[in-house]
């Protein structure tokens, strides 16, 4: 693991999260391929180590997927990585989306430079601690 994702995250539980590389918000579609099977989601955030993909077709923990999604100015990101925890859906009115934290493990490094430029020119949003 790069450090990306903590270890308490990896499971289908929710306790507390913990980043410890800046993220940054982006919303945009993406798509997302395991095995034979097709999914199409959005993100909702993203870092040099993995991307939160919201979607209610959720995949296990442990399942390992292909990913591409665009940043902005057009740019294409393709990389795999592993779903590393679930956030199931909330009734809660203002509960976030369902979806599956995934962590990066094959990009190629100019896709990483690209998103790690995104992530500076953006805000940066961390997460101390976060209980469902």
């Amino acid at each position: 693991m790069n450090g990306t994702i903590d270890p308490e995250r990896a499971s289908n539980s929710s306790p507390v999260e913990r980043r410890r590389i800046p993220r940054a918000r982006l919303v945009t579609e993406l798509s997302l391929y395991s095995g034979s099977n097709f999914y199409a989601g959005f993100t909702e955030d993203i870092s040099e180590g993995g991307v939160f993909v919201a979607s209610y077709a959720m995949l296990p923990v442990g399942a390992q997927v292909a990913i591409e999604l665009a940043l902005p100015g057009g740019f294409e990101i393709r990389a795999t990585g592993t779903v590393r925890w679930l956030r199931g859906s909330g009734d809660e009115e203002g509960s976030e989306p369902p979806g599956m934290g995934v962590e990066l493990s094959a990009i190629a490094e100019e896709d990483r430079l690209l998103i790690r430029e995104f992530v500076q020119n953006r805000q940066p949003y961390f997460f101390d601690r976060l209980d469902e």
